[in-house]
This record gives C-alpha cells, sequence and structure tokens, in this order.
C-alpha cells in the first residue's frame, strides 16, 4: 500500500519536472514558416512530447498562465520532495516493525515448541509414574 503512495508521489514528481522542461522550452520565441503559420517542433528531449508553437495570437494570456503555472510547480515540488521523504521513511518504519514482528513470530514459535515438547515430556512422565504408582500398590495388596 505505502509502495503505491510512493509511486504515485514519484510520478507526479515526474510529471512536474517534464512540464517545468516543457514551460521552460516553451519560452523560446516561436517558429514560424514563410506564411506566419506554426511549426510544430520537439522542444524535450522525449518523443511523445511534441508541442505546438504559439503564433502569437494571446501570448501574452498564455504566457502569464504559463508563469504562474511554472510558480505553483515550483513551490509543490519541494512539496512533493517532502512528501515522498516522508513516506520512505514511513516505509522504512514499518519494514523494521515488520522485521521485528517477524523475529518475535519467531521467538514465540520456538518457545511455543519448546513448552509443547516439555508438555509432552512431563505427560509421558506423569504416566510412567501412575504405572508404577498402580503396579506397587497391586503387589502390596
Amino acid at each position: 500500500v505505502y509502495y503505491d503512495d510512493i509511486n504515485q508521489v514519484l510520478n507526479g514528481v515526474v510529471q512536474q519536472q517534464q512540464q517545468q522542461q516543457q514551460q521552460n522550452s516553451l519560452q523560446i520565441p516561436p517558429l514560424q514558416n514563410g506564411s506566419g503559420t506554426p511549426v510544430f517542433s520537439e522542444l524535450s528531449s522525449t518523443p511523445s512530447s511534441v508541442s505546438p508553437v504559439s503564433t502569437g495570437s494571446g501570448s501574452t494570456a498564455s504566457n502569464g498562465n504559463q508563469q504562474q503555472s511554472m510558480m505553483q510547480n515550483s513551490h509543490s515540488l519541494p512539496e512533493l520532495q517532502c512528501q515522498v521523504t516522508q513516506l520512505s521513511d514511513r516505509v522504512l518504519r514499518e519494514q523494521r516493525r515488520r522485521r521485528s514482528l517477524e523475529h518475535a513470530v519467531r521467538r514465540l514459535t520456538e518457545e511455543n515448541r519448546r513448552l509443547q515438547d516439555e508438555s509432552q515430556a512431563a505427560v509421558q512422565q506423569l504416566r510412567r509414574f501412575t504405572e508404577w504408582f498402580f503396579q506397587t500398590i497391586d503387589r502390596q495388596s
């Protein structure tokens, strides 16, 4: 369960880093062909992240949104890293606790076996004593 939490947080960190890289690379002046239409180019090293470059219409609003988004990402990245650290610590504590419990189970299992062996030995000893006792009584009568 905790591993899934860590994976989700790590995936979120990776996605945010990729978004930051994309947003940083989007601040390059827009590429246009001779007719003024946008040219699509790869702005990231990952082949799946191809983004269109703006023609300039609405670029002020989109730049503002990009900057605001970058500010949010830069603030949330440390928070995500903190969450990853906390979840990692939690996983380590749970692993230590699990090992401790496993050790206790092994110790209790061994003690249980020992007590069962002692109990069986006591039963056999009592049985022998009982037989001896009744044989002794029978001889005296």
